[in-house]
């Protein structure tokens, strides 16, 4: 249960496009890997559908950053 709490944490204070210090380069990074991992945490709990919807996410927020130049 720990982990989506920190990992919510972590997105505001440095993912969110709005946050104080936002990450760059290598911090940003290491914040999408994350997210990939926790829907491979996902798949590998026996939750496929949820893992394959935060996936879709990720791509569509990866793909909407590169275009929106963020």
């Amino acid at each position: 249960m720990g982990a989506p709490v920190v990992m919510t944490a972590v997105w505001a204070l440095s993912g969110s496009p709005h946050a104080r210090r936002p990450a760059r380069g290598a911090g940003r990074f290491v914040l999408e890997v994350l997210w990939v991992a926790g829907a491979a945490a996902l798949a590998a709990s026996g939750r496929p559908r949820w893992a394959a919807v935060l996936a879709g996410a990720c791509l569509v927020n990866a793909a909407l950053r590169r275009l929106w130049k963020q």
